[in-house]
């Protein structure tokens, strides 16, 4: 019991679940729609720490009529605006929505993806069905990590590129979910919980051989 006590207080010492970015509060009332000539909408966020992911929501709106659609998040290293692709891309497929409504999307399955803390996030539909006419909601400001209100990123066919309301509000919906990178080397107060528990487990022993 001790000895899984102390592992215990270890793992605590370098795992740090949490939520990484929210983004889900200040609902705009604005939306960056696909058929306006963009085939991806993202934004770049700033987590605060290298981190690995587990999970990513966003929110789509569709301008249109009830539809289905599959949605994909790819994620970047920031850059001008975007730099190298991190890892593969995630689909979420046969998203149901009902016309002039909000949906929010899941992607559950992104195993541990290991991001830097300044990252873009872009998202692209696929398969809409017909009547369909989807976008991503903008919320602002975020409650959990960073992000500029003054841009968003775009790719309207031509290549990847800032793009901007001029409201101030260019931050689009997202929680993220993850763990702070596991840095394999304890904070110093930890360290001294450790080292005083294996003490005192020394001395129980001593007294008791």
């Amino acid at each position: 019991m001790r000895k899984a006590l102390i592992l215990g207080m270890l793992a605590t010492a370098v795992s740090h679940a949490a939520v990484l970015y929210n983004n889900t509060t200040g609902d705009q009332q604005f939306s960056a729609v696909y058929s306006t000539g963009f085939t991806h909408i993202g934004d770049r966020v700033q987590l605060g720490a290298e981190s690995t992911l587990d999970s990513l929501d966003t929110q789509f709106y569709n301008v249109g009529t009830d539809a289905t659609f599959d949605a994909t998040v790819t994620f970047y290293e920031a850059g001008s605006p975007l730099g190298n692709a991190i890892g593969s891309s995630f689909t979420v497929t046969g998203i149901s929505i009902t016309g002039a409504t909000s949906q929010t999307v899941s992607f559950t399955n992104l195993g541990s993806l290991l991001v830097p803390a300044d990252l873009v996030v872009i998202f692209t539909v696929q398969n809409v069905s017909a009547g369909g006419d989807i976008g991503v909601n903008f919320f602002d400001p975020p409650s959990v990590g960073t992000s500029s209100n003054t841009f968003f990123i775009t790719n309207d066919g031509t290549g990847f590129a800032e793009s901007w309301t001029l409201l101030d509000i260019d931050n689009l919906y997202l929680l993220v979910n993850g763990d702070v990178a596991n840095t394999g080397i304890p904070e110093p107060g930890t360290w001294g919980l450790v080292l005083g528990a294996l003490g005192a487990l020394a001395y129980r022993r001593s007294r008791h051989s």
